[in-house]
Parts: structure tokens; C-alpha cells; sequence
């Protein structure tokens, strides 16, 4: 059993991390700050109500649409990686 990832799979990681972190950064300030609130400091709907001053229906709604956008541009910048990969192969 290997005790250490493949080359491969970190390289992999690296890449998938930097573009979560390119999608995350495209976003507008107000997503990004509702989900580094709710991912990075877990705080409740309520708390992240209380600190941004939005209401809570509001933070919900920017955590949907925030993850939804960042599912989207992932998935499609994973596709077109994918498919690139297959026409070299």
C-alpha cells in the first residue's frame, strides 16, 4: 500500500485547488464574504446575518447563487480541461 499520493493526484489537486481559488476570487465581494463566513469560519445563517448586516433570507439567497456559480464555472473549466486532454491522448 502506498503511504504517499501519486505525482499525478497531487498535481491534480494543486490544479483543482487554484482554480477553486481563481472561481472563488471571480466572484463578487459580497459572495465571497458570505461564503468564506459560512465555509472558512462556519458561522451560522444568523451569524453571517449579524456581521454583514444582511438579512438572513438575503444570506441565503448569496450562498445559493455563490455555490451555484462556482459549481457552473468549475464544472465547465473541468470540461474543457477534460476534453483538451482527450484530443491529446
Amino acid at each position: 500500500p502506498r503511504s504517499q499520493p501519486l505525482p499525478r493526484a497531487v498535481a491534480q489537486g494543486r490544479e483543482t485547488e487554484s482554480l477553486a481559488l481563481e472561481t472563488f476570487a471571480a466572484l463578487p465581494e459580497n459572495q465571497q464574504e458570505v461564503l468564506r463566513l459560512k465555509f472558512q469560519e462556519q458561522l451560522s445563517y444568523k451569524e453571517i446575518s449579524e456581521v454583514t448586516g444582511f438579512p438572513v433570507t438575503n444570506v441565503r439567497y448569496l450562498l445559493h447563487i455563490s455555490l451555484k456559480r462556482v459549481r457552473e464555472r468549475l464544472r465547465e473549466r473541468l470540461d474543457l480541461a477534460s476534453s483538451t486532454l482527450r484530443e491529446t491522448v
